[in-house]
Parts: C-alpha cells; sequence; structure tokens
C-alpha cells in the first residue's frame, strides 16, 4: 500500500482516493493503516468512497480527511465524524438524474437501471446524511461528474424530500454490513498521523473533478 501511494506522489497526485468499500469492506487493517499513514507522511490528504455505516466508521477511526458519497449512519458514526471534523461530499447528481426515464434513455440506459435508480432515490440509507447535515458534519456537494448522463455542468435537482426534512433529525439503522473493529495498535497509528496538510480546501469539493485526483486500490 505504501509503495502504491508513493507511485502516485511521484507522479504528481495531491490526493489519495481509496475505495473503502463495495457490496464488503475493502482492506485489511494494516493496508487501511498503511495507505492513510503514508499519504499524511507525504503531506496529502486522503479521501475515502465510503456509503454505508460499518464503512464510514471504519475510515473515520483510521483517520481519513473525507468521506465519499456518504449513506446510512447511526448517531455513533455521525458524532465520530463531528469529533474527528471529517466532511462528507455527496454525489447525489447521478442517482436522481439516471432515474428520470426520458433522460436516461437518450444515453442508452437499460430499463432495469433507470428502474433500480428510481427504487433509490427513496431509500431511507439517505436519512443518515439527512441526520449528519442537522447534527453539523460539513456536506460538500460534489457531483460525481463522468458517471452516465452526468456531464461536468450537471448538478442534480433539489428534492423537495430533503428540503422538508434537512432539519429534522431520526434515529437511523444502518444497511447490513459486516461490522469491523480496527485493533487499537492500528487505531492509534492512525490517529497519530500528522494533521490536514495547509493546502487543504477550505470548502470539500467533489474529488472526481480534480485534474491530479488518484484512486489507490492497489494491493
Amino acid at each position: 500500500m505504501r509503495r502504491a501511494v508513493l507511485e502516485q506522489v511521484r507522479a504528481g497526485a495531491d490526493l489519495i482516493k481509496i475505495m473503502a468499500c463495495h457490496d464488503t469492506l475493502e482492506f485489511t487493517d494494516e493496508e487501511l493503516a498503511a495507505v492513510i499513514d503514508e499519504t499524511h507522511r507525504n503531506g496529502l490528504t486522503i479521501t475515502a468512497h465510503a456509503t454505508y455505516d460499518a464503512c464510514i466508521n471504519r475510515v473515520a477511526q483510521f483517520g481519513v480527511d473525507c468521506v465519499e458519497h456518504g449513506g446510512s449512519m447511526t448517531d455513533e458514526t455521525i458524532q465520530l465524524l463531528l469529533d474527528k471534523k471529517i466532511p462528507i461530499v455527496t454525489t447525489f447528481a447521478p442517482l436522481v438524474m439516471q432515474s428520470v426515464a426520458e433522460v436516461s434513455a437518450k444515453y442508452m440506459i437499460p430499463e432495469w437501471k433507470i428502474e433500480e435508480r428510481q427504487k433509490a432515490v427513496a431509500d431511507p440509507r439517505y436519512q443518515g446524511l439527512i441526520n449528519a447535515a442537522a447534527a453539523g458534519v460539513v456536506i460538500g456537494f460534489g457531483t460525481d461528474a463522468g458517471s452516465p448522463v452526468v456531464g461536468h455542468d450537471v448538478i442534480a435537482p433539489r428534492w423537495p424530500s430533503w428540503s422538508n426534512s434537512a432539519s429534522k433529525r431520526t434515529t437511523t439503522t444502518p444497511s447490513a454490513a459486516p461490522p469491523v473493529s480496527p485493533p487499537a495498535s492500528t487505531v492509534s497509528q492512525a490517529n497519530s498521523a500528522p494533521s490536514k496538510p495547509a493546502n487543504w480546501p477550505t470548502s470539500s469539493s467533489s474529488t472526481a473533478t480534480r485534474s491530479k485526483t488518484s484512486t489507490t486500490s492497489a494491493r
């Protein structure tokens, strides 16, 4: 993992992004601690694709600087983000735009995918993001630009349900995912990483729009 980070640094990366989960959690504890530590040792920011509670909580404990996408979160995870001052960059554009049949059809997106997106728009996991915002977690507006239907100048329309419920915080149940508790040794290592570099942006933006952003997933 350290070598993968160094390869990106030598190539000119100014930020490292890791794919911390998909359907399952990625990386061993040792790998996760190493990639975060090596990124910080080189004075860079590290952000993580994390879309459900177990993953968001895990990367926060290990010391990432930012969470990409976000998703279901318990109150405990939201408090952890607050305590560590970790922002979330949300990316609703692909989900919302691809759920509009007449738009998706122009991009040859199959009907089953459109139906999947339409169901996802109503997914209760997004309540976790509303709760996080209401609690004071910094929310960055990302676009995930480059996804089908989402050009670099396209953003998702504001959801009426979002604006109506943004001030209401409820206790949420996280999506099912294998819980992982990092050992004390690796948590200590991650927590002792240097503070955020001086060039850390004052407002979060989507990593997809940064020209030098690199994703590290090699082991």
